[in-house]
């Protein structure tokens, strides 16, 4: 993928995920028995963890997330914030989990500590 002045690296990864997973304005939870949020995650992780899972473009452009990944697993699946705030990230689309993530990326959350910030301003 080309950049431009105007690409920040959250526009980048969102751009690069939702097309991986062919995610659009209403794709469903779930596909094919398979949480596409769980989905979203893992290739995140793997992208982190399988050195040459993809290719090493794509594989640098996940990896961007790996601290927002990371924040929502601790902090959202932990049950660590506020509860209206997990059930609004619970249920979100696809494609709104995937903005979150851009977003929390260009919002440079770069630790456990910003996440935690970011979640509990999303009251």
């Amino acid at each position: 993928m080309t950049t431009t002045k105007n690409t920040t690296a959250g526009t980048e990864f969102a751009a690069t995920m939702l097309k991986n997973h062919g995610i659009g304005p209403r794709t469903r939870r779930t596909r094919d028995g398979l949480n596409m949020i769980n989905q979203i995650v893992e290739s995140v992780e793997y992208a982190t963890y399988l050195s040459g899972y993809y290719g090493e473009e794509k594989e640098r452009i996940f990896r961007t997330a790996f601290t927002a990944v990371s924040g929502y697993k601790k902090h959202i699946l932990g049950y660590r914030i506020d509860a209206q705030v997990i059930a609004k990230i619970q249920a979100m689309s696809p494609r709104q989990f995937v903005m979150l993530l851009a977003d929390m990326i260009d919002s440079d959350v770069n630790h456990m500590g910003d996440a935690e910030r970011y979640f509990n301003g999303m009251r």
